[in-house]
């Protein structure tokens, strides 16, 4: 058996389990400050603070382990009904999930001992008692369960008897990392004799290969059965334990060494690498890597580029190759295709995480920003479920709390207000998500007052944005896109929570970085919809390829609006800049040649200019280019040398046919057309 357990190793396992414990109790805590009766919420917390104080503890993390400890104390006045949960309460709950969460971040750089948590702890566990009043005598304990041979805990053994016992350790059913549970349970078993027998064995436990509920050691030791129970019982999530004197065929083993028994189990361990009891909880999910899905990602990538290759080599044998090698070519051409249509479908799968851990984080800060705002907000979220790829997870979190925060602060109105107004004194806040045509729309709608366009046209012209002819010619769709420039804000007073304008240019330039687009759509009186258009991935995209002075530029399509045809005739110049009329609106036009830098010579007069309508938010801009290509999927490849940093460029992609197209970075482009039109 192994004598030495480096826990250090699982410290990885343990930062993602509290990650995930702290996320259900932020939301958990603000759930049950609007349902205080609700035992399930305060049972779903005390046991995460109870988990996370075991997890804690087993890896040293004493300050972690004793903030949870006192915050499952608390907790227990609620479960006992001494405590009933108030906004005072939550307030100290997720001050305490706060801390929690600060201890794990320095746990994670080394530094657990960063941080004073005295005063907390003290507060917690007086507040716990204070809400207590006189002492409560605690619930009389029922009698413990059976286990399945009909024997009890306590039932074989007197309080003083003396070893060898065979003990069942039973753990907890929703018990968090049960291997690293039944190894602390092992190591128990040692400090208080010689164990025999073990189900599981040490090298099962060490080598992670099992997932165990129940674990049996037939234990030779001079200690007495009470401090047997004591001990195994001080271990975290144990839930039961069952202590009888070894039987006949233990009393064996124990002469022996092990028994045939054992002997077998552990044979059978070593042959199959889990006994067979072990054998049937088979996990149905894996965490993987993110490291090794993008390898594998990189080879869909280049199993893609050799599809596109195949099927410009099917194009060119032309008509003078034998018709069956044509044949057999289209074949296997559409065998790889379906092959890497599945297999990359298979491998973007393994990188979708459900949007809900992002919208996990939300409810608690639309509970303290209404709190600070003095007005009553309910968070309503729809479609957590809905699949997004990690890497756009990761990106999105910052523009939906500027959303979620200015629908609080400036889009819900007070309560007095919404009184007055003729509805309810609670407002309310929608955030959704749902798949729709390979994109990601998430939506926060609010039933506030809507944006007042006057007002934010006043604020434009006042910070010298556009000017009055301008505000007077715009449309709403054009008024409503000015609240996505930086610093601008409709709101009289600055606060701790900006008004609509503050952070929404920010959600703007995100969205944009993305390759999603962002529309408003508001009601005078009755609220505001944000719409966000996200692409599901940002390792492969489908773009338009155009041609510009010989060289191929990728436009993503979610970026593409439209291509037509422009007659030079109808071109006009509009504060110095080429511009067309087009559907009913002004269309800027900016050439591809000028905007990359590849040629400055005017263009020799042709019967029409080939224009690509590109678009972000409410904004538009025509691209005019030599050629249209059609559209392909892309693998984006990161630009390395002299071209990484290189401006309007986001990237370059490997055609079929060996060419290199640049990815256009459409976004960059607009905001300089548009920062151009300005200062104009």
């Amino acid at each position: 058996m192994s004598a030495a357990f480096d826990m250090s190793e699982f410290l990885g396992l343990f930062l993602e389990e509290a990650t995930e414990l702290l996320a259900s109790m932020d939301a958990d805590v603000v759930a049950l400050e609007k349902a205080p009766d609700d035992l399930e919420i305060v049972r779903r917390i005390f046991r995460a603070a109870h988990t996370l104080k075991a997890s804690a503890a087993s890896q040293g993390f004493t300050t972690l382990s004793e903030v949870s400890h006192a915050l499952e104390n608390m907790l227990s006045g609620a479960r006992e009904g001494t405590l009933r949960v108030t906004a005072e309460a939550a307030d100290l709950m997720l001050e305490a999930v706060d801390s929690l969460k600060h201890l794990k971040d320095l746990a994670a750089e080394g530094r657990p001992q960063d941080f004073d948590a005295a005063p907390l702890i003290g507060r917690l566990h007086a507040f716990a008692a204070e809400t207590r009043g006189e002492a409560v005598e605690a619930p009389a304990a029922g009698p413990e369960h059976e286990d399945d041979s009909g024997e009890s805990d306590g039932a074989a053994v007197h309080d003083h008897d003396r070893g060898p016992f065979r003990l069942q350790v039973y753990l907890a059913d929703d018990c968090a990392m049960r291997v690293i549970r039944a190894r602390l349970v092992l190591d128990t078993c040692t400090q208080l004799g010689s164990i025999f027998h073990s189900d599981p064995t040490y090298d099962q436990v060490d080598a992670l290969s099992v997932d165990p509920k129940r674990v049996l050691v037939v234990l030779d030791t001079n200690e007495e059965a009470q401090v047997v129970r004591a001990a195994l019982k001080g271990v975290s999530e144990v839930k039961r334990v069952v202590l009888q004197h070894a039987r006949a065929a233990d009393a064996e083993a124990l002469a022996d060494g092990v028994s045939s028994a054992a002997a077998a189990a552990d044979q059978a361990g070593r042959r199959a690498g889990a006994t067979p009891e072990a054998a049937t909880v088979r996990t149905q999910s894996l965490r993987v890597s993110v490291e090794h899905i993008d390898a594998l990602l990189k080879l869909v990538g280049e199993l893609v580029i050799d599809r596109n290759r195949l099927v410009r080599l099917s194009s060119d044998l032309g008509d003078n190759s034998a018709e069956a090698a044509q044949q057999a070519l289209r074949e296997t051409i559409a065998h790889v295709s379906r092959v890497t249509e599945d297999m990359q479908a298979r491998v973007m799968a393994t990188r979708m995480l459900p949007i809900d851990q992002v919208f996990a984080r939300f409810p608690r800060l639309v509970r303290d920003v209404a709190r600070q705002e003095g007005k009553d907000v309910e968070l309503v979220m729809e479609g957590g479920d809905t699949e997004i790829d990690r890497s756009v997870v990761e990106l999105i979190v910052d523009p939906l709390t500027h959303m979620l925060r200015n629908s609080v602060s400036h889009g819900v109105e007070s309560p007095t207000e919404r009184e007055a107004a003729g509805k309810p004194r609670t407002g309310t806040v929608r955030l959704s998500a749902r798949h729709e045509e390979g994109a990601i729309l998430v939506k926060v709608t609010d039933d506030g007052k809507g944006i007042d366009l006057a007002a934010v046209k006043r604020k434009a012209i006042a910070m010298g944005l556009i000017s009055q002819a301008r505000a007077d010619e715009m449309n709403d769709i054009e008024a409503t896109g000015l609240i996505f420039t930086s610093g601008l804000s409709t709101r009289q007073q600055v606060g701790a929570v900006a008004g609509r304008g503050v952070g929404m240019d920010v959600v703007s330039s995100q969205v944009e970085k993305l390759g999603g687009t962002i529309e408003t759509v508001s009601a005078p009186g009755k609220g505001a919809t944000f719409t966000l258009r996200l692409p599901l991935t940002l390792a492969i995209i489908r773009a338009l390829l155009v041609e510009t002075c010989g060289e191929l530029y990728a436009l993503p399509l979610p970026s593409v609006i439209r291509a037509v045809h422009v007659q030079p005739k109808d071109i006009h110049l509009l504060d110095g800049r080429p511009a067309v009329q087009l559907a009913g609106s002004v269309l800027p036009l900016w050439d591809l040649r000028e905007v990359m830098g590849c040629g400055r010579e005017r263009r020799a007069k042709e019967e029409h200019l080939r224009v690509v309508v590109v678009g972000a938010a409410e904004r538009r801009l025509g691209l005019i280019v030599d050629r249209l290509h059609g559209d392909e999927e892309l693998v984006i490849k990161p630009l390395g040398g002299a071209l990484e940093h290189a401006r309007r460029l986001a990237g370059a992609a490997l055609l079929g046919n060996g060419r290199i197209a640049l990815i256009a970075d459409v976004q960059g482009i607009m905001q300089d057309a548009y920062g151009a039109a300005v200062a104009a």
